[in-house]
């Protein structure tokens, strides 16, 4: 569980997101460009069937970053996401302005109308560098198919890339 306190902003809601929460200023002032892009998958790839005890992890990780969607906090919703990754939005052709992240991250929460549930974890493939591609259906107001990849980092597997979202965002 996350240690915050109501009076520092966060609300009750955010208690259930055991990460931590997005801090000011991003990447600890370290410009986006010089942290590096998630590195490239190839989906054709061989992979590999995880573990019993790594399809766990990786099925309690989906939970964690359901659960802090569910907060609707910004802060908690982009912690699920590795540095790199968020990084990777600000850099190349169709980059984010960053300040305006920013300045998302410190709106109050919008808990989904509807919480989001994992329906099911239809398939977690290990790439031959660690990470893994999760299938993954997700029903709230509407049932989502988004295929991810996941990096374990600390006791948690975050979001590395997108592949797929369905229906896009």
């Amino acid at each position: 569980v996350a240690v915050a306190r109501q009076d520092e902003g966060i609300s009750q809601s955010a208690l259930t997101c055991p990460l931590e929460p997005l801090t000011l200023p991003l990447f600890a002032a370290t410009p986006a460009a010089t942290i590096g892009t998630p590195a490239p998958i190839d989906t054709q790839a061989p992979t590999d069937e995880p573990s019993v005890e790594v399809r766990d992890q990786i099925g309690e990780s989906v939970g964690v970053i359901i659960a802090c969607a569910n907060t609707g906090e910004p802060r908690f919703t982009f912690a699920v996401f590795t540095d790199r990754y968020l990084a990777s939005l600000f850099t190349g052709d169709e980059a984010a302005y960053q300040p305006a992240f920013e300045r998302q991250l410190t709106q109050p929460a919008t808990p989904p109308s509807s919480p989001l549930v994992l329906q099911e974890l239809r398939s977690v493939r290990l790439l031959p560098d660690g990470r893994a591609i999760v299938e993954l259906v997700i029903a709230g107001d509407t049932t989502l198919t988004d295929t991810l990849v996941l990096v374990q980092d600390g006791e948690y597997w975050l979001v590395d890339d997108v592949l797929e979202l369905s229906p896009p965002a």
